[in-house]
């Protein structure tokens, strides 16, 4: 039985799944097997799951209907076999050392969840800086996580973590870059079809866990890609309005010290998809209801979550410009501030 399964949901990554895949396959911890989850890919992604799977008797290829990357993950933890695992989507690249620091410090901290360091990188980003192949810029970077003698963590109980992940301070919500239990999964999933389906599930894993453990070393390379939903406005942008609802829900009923900090995100997201949607042109009649539905969630957060002395300095100046200017002063200021 491997030790790690990773994880990676593929949907017309033609592109960049090549590169993805060898920096599996360059990790000096070797006690893995890959899940490579084809989502109904239109394009070659489905063969290149196949080939690596027919070379290398660690990986596995499936083929699915498409479904989401939520659905492509849930498809994953059902078929993984280790007692961990880590997920990484198919244009992003694991650092050489991800598996091995992250499995120690999850052994020393007894933690179940163990977050590392995620760097943004070019679109351009090249396989080379994570195989060891040439002496990039990038490979630079890598080489600073150092041994795993060095290695050094911190660990935090759920509430601070949850509390952080929701003020948007420093706690990143998204499934990569991390390695998690396998038992965490156990009645937990990933809701098919939505966007921000990381932030739905997550806070949830982390008050489950108990703790996280966290280090400091880069693990993970995420790269800006132009292309990706979250790089522009799409109606599925919205979804962030029925995730963060859900979260002030649920805080309400199971851990209202965390009502706050749930609002605080709810306003955040209120902001961001009024400020998106009101420069949205040509939008269908549902689309433009979206700066009507938000600007009267923010009137009826605002009050409390400006006496929040966690909130980010950004949504302070965005309740404070809405009270001298309204709406209108928000939407002008809005390019600049989200």
């Amino acid at each position: 039985m491997p030790e790690i399964s990773v994880i990676v949901p593929v949907f017309d990554m033609e592109r960049y799944l090549r590169q993805c895949v060898e920096s599996v396959l360059a990790q000096t911890f070797h006690d893995w097997e890959l899940l490579l989850v084809d989502d109904g890919s239109t394009d070659s992604s489905g063969a290149i799951c196949d080939g690596f799977a027919a070379k290398d008797s660690r990986i596995r290829a499936f083929h699915i209907a498409n479904g989401g990357p939520g659905a492509a993950r849930n498809f994953g933890i059902g078929k993984a076999a280790a007692p961990w695992m880590a997920f990484v989507d198919a244009d992003d690249l694991l650092h050489p050392q991800a598996l091995e620091l992250l499995r120690a410090a999850a052994l020393r901290s007894g933690a179940p969840i163990v977050c590392g360091s995620i760097r943004r990188a070019a679109e351009s980003f090249p396989i080379a800086s994570c195989s060891g192949k040439d002496s990039s810029a990038p490979r630079r970077n890598a080489s600073r996580s150092g041994s795993v003698a060095e290695l050094e963590f911190s660990v935090s109980d759920a509430v601070a973590a949850v509390g952080r992940l929701l003020y948007q301070r420093g706690l990143d919500t998204s499934a990569y870059g991390k390695l998690f239990s396998r038992s965490l999964f156990e009645n937990l999933a990933f809701i098919p079809g939505i966007l921000y389906e990381d932030l739905d599930l997550f806070y949830r894993i982390i008050l489950k866990a108990g703790e996280i453990a966290e280090i400091t070393q880069t693990v993970y390379y995420h790269r800006e890609n132009p292309d990706s939903l979250l790089s522009r406005f799409s109606p599925a942008r919205r979804d962030a309005l029925a995730v963060t609802r859900r979260i002030e829900s649920y805080m309400a009923e199971h851990r209202p010290e965390l009502l706050g900090a749930a609002r605080a995100r709810r306003l955040a997201a209120n902001f961001n998809i009024f400020c998106l949607a009101g420069f949205c042109e040509n939008a269908e009649e549902e689309i433009k209801a979206l700066p009507d539905q938000c600007w009267s969630e923010i009137k009826r957060l605002r009050g409390g979550c400006f006496l929040d002395p966690r909130l980010r300095l950004k949504d302070r100046l965005g309740i404070i410009v809405s009270y001298l200017g309204g709406r209108k002063l928000v939407k002008m200021l809005s390019r600049l501030v989200y």
